[in-house]
């Protein structure tokens, strides 16, 4: 996407919509990928996120920057109430290593 693009807003489909974070309740590795993909929607809304795979890279695949990094890291604390450190970030790379880190987080 060219520098200072414009991302057209998305609707985000149902199964990623789900409300999954909930007081004292432990989530399934599905619940975790779908507030996920959830929250990289709506910080990338020109991505499908039908064609994400688990294995692709947010920055080098999905084409997301610094900045988007930094509104996911923060939507997902929002959403989870997982902070994640910077020295951490590399471990959200791909959403299959993102899961099995917030997994670990909330396990």
């Amino acid at each position: 996407m060219a520098l200072g693009a414009r991302r057209r807003a998305r609707t985000i489909p149902t199964q990623y919509r789900r409300n999954t974070a909930s007081a004292g309740a432990t989530m399934t590795r599905d619940e975790i990928r779908s507030a996920f993909i959830e929250e990289l929607i709506r910080i990338a809304p020109d991505l499908d996120p039908d064609n994400i795979s688990g294995d692709d890279h947010l920055l080098d695949d999905l084409e997301l920057d610094s900045m988007d990094i930094l509104n996911l890291v923060s939507a997902l604390h929002e959403k989870l109430g997982v902070s994640v450190p910077e020295l951490d970030y590399p471990r959200l790379e791909t959403p299959d290593k993102a899961v099995d880190y917030l997994a670990g987080k909330l396990g």
